[in-house]
């Protein structure tokens, strides 16, 4: 699958230092390293040499990174923590993420009186596309968010949107596409308060790329127009490099091969020359399945074996998944299916590891596909029942997330009303004291106090009683989406049988066209996966979960019809459930895998067993039960 590049805007503002161009910082280099060698002070110059040597020789940029952390160790300086930032800034350059986090750690355990909230926010700043890049989302969301309130407390608009920018990548990165949209908007318009045209560009790149994964393909453009237009602007090859692999993505969904590619080999130029071995990976894996698109095999899985090379070496293990599924996909196409089938499996085992059920999903359909392919039907058939449980599996965590957000701001707002009730108690409790002192002074004063002391008791009873008001309705809202949970799982359930069941019946239709004529084994193995495809078909384990899912909202309606009839069978009320989740004849007969006809049938003899009279309708009775 092609990649696009979403921009981190974290070593841009990260500091605070404005973006040169490398010409502008190679003068600035070559005068501070003839400086080096008489200075009083080589800390310091070895400091602004590791800032400037951060694109254009990130390796340099660390070797001076650690010469400024002994220097300033030595002598206890508050500089300290800016040459341990430029370390692991350095390191994270060249992918070694690893290296990254234990240069910010260290920061983070100084002596409290050399760090500032803003140094704080950039090493939190930096652990957040640390742990991001090294799958760990939670992580990352931590420490980005963490950043974003050093910030705030600062007024630090220099960084604030780069922070912005680099949680939308998390949001992005876990599928949650509109809230990172969401971040993405805050940042562009931080960006414009700063007139910062490469801040501005990189995020409008961004968001054009979330519009692309929302479908929206006209703000696609229009947001991907304005960043190359803003791009001409500038001389940075790292965000050059980005521009152009995302310009590539986007003439390859357009099927433009010719120019997808070039674009592509224009990115990874422009990544080698900046030394980006993220970007370089990511823009040989791009040329690959452009070769892969125009069915020069030959020339594509070359690339994309690079690829998984240089994904291994920098630990980027949700592309190496990716890139795996990528390489299994092509060996499929031209029927190298061993080869199809160890890439693939390598894909699924990462995608587990890391807890991507979507990579996972990919992955299963492909290993459907080419069991498929080989006439393993049995296999076939298996992958695709993993496939289809998975799905649930991710339907049901995308309805527990929203019920967890719900609940959280129930709790938020519960302890918000608690902090109200101590505050109220506290007053109350200070005009008894108040009261005792004025009863000494006058009578009047007394009944003037106590008559306020019963307003404000009046008042906090009103307000107890709005907070359980508040409370009920909330837990009727909970209770609300729990039941909507659970139609859906019921709904999703009755689905996910007719699919299967129409599945496996084009499986017994393949098997009646190749049925065996001669071998004896060869007839017994046909034989016995028929056996087990009607076996499934007619398999009683989903009813007795589709009976389950459907009692938990439909006990009144299953009571009602024994009270009608006691003497149903399971099949009517079977039929009856179905019936009253809205399913057509034809819908009904694929689950019981019957006819359209039978399904009339079996409609007519529960409607004489309903005792109803030929001009009341059986479907609409059902309903209203």
């Amino acid at each position: 699958m092609l990649q696009k590049i979403f921009l981190l805007i974290i070593l841009i503002p990260l500091l605070g230092f404005g973006q040169k161009s490398n010409n502008v910082n190679q003068k600035k280099i070559n005068t501070l390293e003839k400086e080096l060698t008489d200075a009083k002070d080589k800390g310091s110059i070895q400091l602004k040499l590791a800032e400037l040597y951060w694109k254009i020789s990130p390796k340099k940029s660390i070797n001076y990174g650690k010469q400024a952390i002994h220097y300033f160790e030595t002598k206890h300086s508050k500089k300290l923590p800016d040459a341990l930032i430029n370390t692991a800034i350095g390191f994270y350059y060249i992918g070694q993420l690893d290296s990254t986090v234990y240069y910010t750690e260290k920061i983070l355990k100084l002596d409290k009186q050399l760090l500032t909230n803003n140094k704080l926010g950039v090493s939190y700043n930096l652990l957040c596309v640390a742990n991001k890049n090294l799958n760990n989302y939670d992580g990352a969301l931590k420490y980005g968010k963490l950043a974003l309130e050093k910030f705030k407390q600062t007024n630090d608009s220099t960084r604030l949107p780069g922070t912005l920018d680099n949680i939308a990548s998390i949001y992005k990165k876990t599928g949650d596409y509109k809230q990172s949209l969401q971040f993405s908007l805050q940042s562009l318009r931080a960006f414009e308060h700063n007139k910062d045209t490469l801040g501005i560009a990189s995020t409008q790149m961004n968001i054009a790329n979330l519009y692309g994964y929302l479908k929206n393909e006209e703000k696609n453009k229009t947001y991907l127009k304005k960043a190359a237009q803003l791009a001409k602007e500038l001389k940075d090859d790292y965000f050059l490099a980005d521009i152009y692999n995302n310009l590539g993505v986007l003439f390859s969904d357009a099927k433009k091969n010719d120019s997808a590619y070039y674009f592509f080999n224009k990115a990874l130029n422009f990544y080698k020359k900046a030394n980006i071995n993220s970007g370089i990976a990511v823009a040989t894996q791009n040329i690959g399945m452009v070769y892969i698109h125009k069915k020069q095999y030959n020339k594509g899985i070359p690339y994309l074996k690079d690829a998984i090379n240089k994904f291994e070496a920098i630990h980027s293990k949700e592309d190496l998944a990716d890139t795996y599924r990528d390489l299994g996909a092509t060996y499929t196409k031209i029927s190298k299916y061993n080869l199809a089938k160890h890439y693939l499996n390598l894909s699924l085992k990462l995608s587990q590891k890391i807890a991507n059920l979507r990579l996972q999903l990919k992955a299963l359909n492909q290993l459907e596909l080419l069991h498929y392919k080989t006439n393993d039907y049995k296999k076939a058939y298996h992958f695709k029942e993993l496939s289809y449980t998975l799905k649930d599996s991710i339907s049901s965590t995308e309805i527990y997330k929203q019920l967890a957000e719900l609940d959280k701001k129930y709790q938020t707002e519960k302890k918000e009303k608690e902090i109200e009730r101590l505050a109220s108690q506290e007053k109350i409790q200070k005009a008894k004291n108040n009261t005792l002192f004025i009863i000494l002074l006058s009578l009047i004063s007394f009944v003037m106090l106590s008559a306020a002391f019963i307003w404000q008791r009046r008042k906090k009873e009103k307000a107890i009683a709005q907070l359980k008001l508040k409370k009920t309705q909330l837990k009727q809202q909970q209770l609300e989406q729990e039941l909507e949970y659970k139609n859906k799982r019921l709904a999703t359930h009755a689905i996910n049988i007719m699919q299967r069941n129409k599945l496996l019946q084009n499986y017994l239709n393949i098997l009646k066209n190749i049925e065996p004529k001669d071998e004896a084994k060869t007839q017994t193995q046909y034989n016995s996966l028929k056996r087990e495809i009607h076996k499934t078909i007619q398999s009683k384990k989903d009813w007795d979960n589709f009976k389950t899912y459907f009692e938990e909202t439909n006990k009144s309606f299953v009571d009602t019809l024994i009270k009608h009839n006691p003497d149903l069978t399971n099949n009517d009320f079977r039929l009856a459930a179905l019936i009253r989740l809205g399913m057509t004849n034809k819908e009904i007969a694929s689950i019981f895998n019957i006819s359209t006809q039978s399904v009339k049938n079996a409609l007519y003899r529960l409607k004489k067993k309903m005792k109803l009279n030929e001009s009341e309708n059986l479907r609409t009775f059902l309903k209203k039960l």
